[in-house]
């Protein structure tokens, strides 16, 4: 007997989210960044709708020698803005009193719990 609710009542099965043409082209490719997929839609992807439109190639993507790349990770975390020492040392007090909230409000429900277990279970024992 078939669990399905919607046998023989004329659902079809809903299709596979990859197709084998979309499996197939994507061997050998990199997924798009996320600035990429912000550049592409007003363009590519409303207009395309093929499957290599999704992605870039490997061979697409600028190659940067390390020394390249370690000054421009330098330069992007310089960037950051880190919080101060103020602000460490409070949100890290916040988050010892909540979970010295938490910890109470679950030994409180325990202890309800574990009581009324006791006493439903003396009322039959």
């Amino acid at each position: 007997a078939s669990v399905s609710k919607t046998e023989g009542r004329g659902f079809e099965s809903l299709s596979p989210c990859q197709s084998h043409h979309m499996i197939n082209a994507l061997e050998g490719v990199w997924p798009l960044g996320q600035g990429a997929v912000f550049e592409a839609l007003n363009s590519v992807l409303l207009t395309d709708t093929s499957p290599q439109s999704f992605v870039y190639r490997k061979t697409d993507m600028a190659t940067v020698n390390p020394l390249q790349f370690i000054q421009q990770v330098r330069s992007e975390v310089s960037k950051v803005v880190w919080p101060t020492r103020r602000e460490v040392m409070l949100t890290t007090v916040m988050v010892f009193i909540l979970a010295a909230l938490t910890a109470v409000f679950f030994a409180v429900v325990d202890i309800l719990i574990r009581g009324g277990l006791q006493y439903i279970l003396s009322a039959f024992g």
